[in-house]
C-alpha cells in the first residue's frame, strides 16, 4: 500500500514537472521576448536541471519554491572618479546576470575614496519565469 505522504510527494514531483515543461513550451512560443535565444537556452538548461533533479530528489519541489525567498548578495567597488560610460557598462554586465544594485555609497578605499554598490538577485530557478499569481505570494 502506498503511505500518503509517497503519493503526495509523487504527485508535487509530476505537477512541478508539468509546470517547468509548460512554462518552457511557452518561453519557446513568445516571439516578442528581446533577447530570445538566451533566455529559451537559460530555460531550456534549468528546465533539463530541473527534470533531473526532481526525478532523483523528491524534495527539489520544495527546495525550488524556498529559491523564491532567497537572493544571493554581491559588493563591488569602483574608483570614485570612474567615468560614466564605465560604471554603466559594469552595471548592464550585472544586469545580464540578473543582478540588481540597490545601494551605492562613497567609502574609503586603500588610497582614495571609491563608489561601493550592493547587488543582489534570486537564485537561478525555472521558477521564476512563472507569473507570481500562479505560483503564490
Amino acid at each position: 500500500m502506498i503511505s500518503a505522504s509517497s503519493l503526495g510527494r509523487a504527485v508535487c514531483r509530476l505537477t512541478f514537472l508539468a509546470a517547468v515543461l509548460l512554462l518552457t513550451m511557452a518561453m519557446l512560443a513568445c516571439d516578442y521576448l528581446p533577447d530570445k535565444k538566451r533566455v529559451t537556452d537559460e530555460a531550456a538548461e534549468l528546465t533539463k536541471a530541473a527534470a533531473g533533479t526532481i526525478m532523483d530528489n523528491s524534495d527539489a519541489p520544495i527546495e525550488e519554491v524556498k529559491k523564491l525567498r532567497q537572493f544571493e548578495y554581491r559588493v563591488f567597488r569602483l574608483p570614485l572618479n570612474s567615468e560614466p560610460s564605465h560604471i554603466e557598462s559594469q552595471l548592464n554586465a550585472l544586469g545580464k546576470e540578473r543582478w540588481n544594485c540597490y545601494h551605492v555609497e562613497r567609502v574609503k578605499g586603500e588610497q582614495d575614496f571609491e563608489l561601493e554598490f550592493f547587488c543582489k538577485r534570486m537564485p537561478a530557478t525555472p521558477l521564476m519565469y512563472m507569473p507570481k499569481g500562479f505560483i503564490g505570494n
